[in-house]
């Protein structure tokens, strides 16, 4: 016997009673609030006292009193073929095979602690066997199986790198040695199906950047005219206030800004996306590996200096108005896929509001993708949330006690009820 109509809607329907909600737009949580998923889109959101009757009476009831409530999270800077750690630029040069595989664990870590959203800002160029092109892998036919799964976070993916010739090693970025080669380079990436441009902006000195603002300001008409956004390296003071005169959307890492590039990016609307645990993983390291760039003295006085501008440089970004959002650049970067969490938290210990530290996690991060659903709960968006033990407003680890999360654990509760 096929089931009514009225018994489906009962199977897809989950009521989630009692929670604190804490959506990264308030500086308290607001009490007793129950949430209604319907086929995986929030139909109904507010205090418990005033749900519809109607709703009492369906699917499944999920107890979540004493748990925050959360958005899902957007993790605004990572890179799924990588897998990170302390070798994490050796591993840049494994093999196509253990990049692929690299990309099904990041995202399946990523996805259970939350991750719903991610900006991936490079992948290494490989051959493909299937068509013997040359491409980032990221954008390559076989790799886009993997981004497939129902439980996947959603990816927007620049590509590859694009690098002033001998910035970074062979194998990793596309080199391009002048304006010209700049420009062809963004193009070849938006014709491969890039999301968005990756650009690196320094040099390798502090006192200079790779690019110009007049060559930038070009690369950013020619992406805003193709309908992307450009991403901008830059962790010294000279690569960001190029970035930012040209009229990039986004400055990552940001390592040390000052106050004349802060300002022009309220002015411009630029983000800052911070990854301030990559220093803080550098510091771990010191204590986990005998790895000389971390464990010796010069490495350990170099992450904490490091680790100190970045902080500093994100408060006052932070106090003057900038817009954040948070990644964790695990994978080209020392963290791990999952652990965003630890960003939220070092963004509140360098002085940010929780409430500011939790947009950057959540719904700032979506403003930076265009996406208006992501890291928000509203009437109509999809139900991408999570349960956490803890109000992370007053207790900022609490990001790390996910206990559920609604696009993998409804599907495990209505296969229970089958």
């Amino acid at each position: 016997m096929l089931p009514t109509r009225q018994a489906s809607a009962r199977q897809d329907t989950v009521l989630y009673t009692g929670a604190a909600l804490v959506d990264g737009t308030a500086d308290h949580p607001l009490y007793d609030i129950t949430l209604v998923s319907r086929s995986g889109v929030i139909a109904w959101v507010g205090p418990t006292a005033q749900l519809p009757p109607a709703w009492s009476e369906q699917g499944h009831a999920v107890d979540a009193s004493g748990s925050a409530l959360l958005p899902a999270f957007v993790d605004s800077h990572t890179h799924v073929t990588l897998p990170g750690g302390a070798r994490f630029m050796e591993r840049g040069f494994d093999q196509r095979e253990d990049l692929l595989s690299h990309v099904a664990h990041n995202l399946e870590i990523a996805s259970r602690w939350g991750i719903r959203w991610q900006r991936d800002l490079g992948s290494p160029i490989r051959t493909d066997p299937s068509t013997g092109s040359v491409e980032a892998l990221t954008l390559g036919r076989s790799t886009e199986r993997l981004y497939q799964g129902s439980g996947a976070p959603r990816l927007a993916k620049a590509g590859a790198w694009i690098a002033r010739s001998g910035f970074l090693p062979e194998g990793f970025p596309l080199h391009v040695a002048d304006r010209a080669a700049l420009l062809d380079a963004a193009k070849a990436q938006i014709e491969a199906g890039a999301d968005l441009v990756k650009v690196m902006v320094d040099s390798g000195s502090s006192t200079d950047s790779a690019w110009s603002a007049s060559d930038l300001r070009e690369l950013v008409a020619l992406c805003n005219a193709a309908g992307r956004k450009v991403a901008a390296h830059a962790t010294t003071r000279a690569a960001a206030a190029a970035a930012v005169e040209a009229g990039v959307d986004s400055i990552e890492h940001g390592t040390d800004l000052d106050e004349r590039t802060i300002d022009l990016m309220v002015e411009k609307g630029t983000y800052l996306v911070t990854t301030l645990s990559v220093y803080e993983s550098w510091r771990s390291f010191g204590r986990t590996t005998d790895i000389p760039e971390y464990a010796s003295e010069q490495g350990r006085v170099r992450s904490t200096r490091l680790g100190s501008l970045a902080a500093a440089s994100a408060r006052r970004a932070s106090e003057a108005g900038v817009a954040i959002a948070a990644g964790t650049d695990a994978g080209g970067g020392s963290p791990r896929a999952n652990q965003l969490a630890w960003e939220f938290e070092l963004l509140v210990r360098a002085g940010i509001t929780p409430r500011n530290a939790l947009a950057a996690v959540t719904w700032r991060g979506g403003g930076l993708l265009g996406k208006e659903e992501a890291g928000r709960l509203r009437v109509g968006d999809p139900a991408d949330f999570v349960l956490v033990h803890g109000d992370p407003l007053s207790d900022p680890r609490a990001l790390w006690r996910i206990w559920w999360v609604s696009w993998l654990d409804e599907v495990s509760l209505r296969r229970m009820a089958e």
